[in-house]
């Protein structure tokens, strides 16, 4: 059975996965979402209702595989709502950062940017999404002493996105980055859905 939860915001895709669930007899179930937090959340969901579950993406589309039966009392969708699969909490926020240090002072601010960007690597506190724009897209540059921190980041679920004209603006198009290039349109809604959190 395959389910179609692209463009679904929490809870549904959750709700849309335990309805499939419920009706298919312990047949293998399909999601489709778009949101890598979407794909966690239902892996989290599988996991407390006994099933196996396997995330891949593939052609523009995340999909979450269920197999196994599922257990007879299935706990509410909306738990598993802001959870990652890492067991990070997600609060639906965006993480606005707009310049590659904190502060006037150029030392001391790219010290404390770095030491921000490694705690938040480790927090079981995360954002949906990290919003890199202006000087802030320097420290996506494999070899920079922020991009390992991004990696971590990207490998727990969190979107970076890395404004295109300003990547463009300072000649890093085309080198080795952490994060994916984003542009105004996706940027402005992601900050208008979300809970915006400025960083700098």
């Amino acid at each position: 059975m395959i389910v179609d939860a692209r463009g679904m915001s929490c809870p549904m895709p959750v709700v849309m996965a335990k309805k499939a669930v419920e009706t298919a007899g312990g047949q293998e179930v399909v999601v489709l979402v778009d949101e890598r937090s979407a794909a966690e959340n239902i892996f989290r969901f599988a996991a407390s209702a006994g099933m196996t579950a396997e995330i891949s993406q593939a052609e523009g589309r995340i999909e979450v595989r269920l197999t196994g039966a599922a257990n007879t009392e299935l706990a509410e969708a909306e738990t598993f709502c802001g959870v990652g699969a890492d067991g990070a909490m997600r609060k639906g926020r965006a993480l606005l950062v707009t310049s590659d240090r904190i502060g006037a002072d150029e030392e001391l601010g790219g010290v404390l940017m770095r030491a921000m960007l490694n705690a938040l690597a480790e927090n079981d506190i995360l954002p949906d999404k990290i919003i890199l724009m202006n000087a802030a897209v320097k420290m996506t540059v494999l070899g920079s002493d922020t991009a390992d921190a991004l990696k971590t980041l990207e490998d727990r679920g969190v979107d970076v996105m890395a404004c295109g004209t300003c990547l463009k603006y300072y000649g890093l198009m085309d080198a080795d980055r952490r994060g994916r290039v984003s542009n105004a349109y996706e940027i402005l809604n992601a900050l208008l859905e979300s809970n915006v959190s400025p960083l700098i």
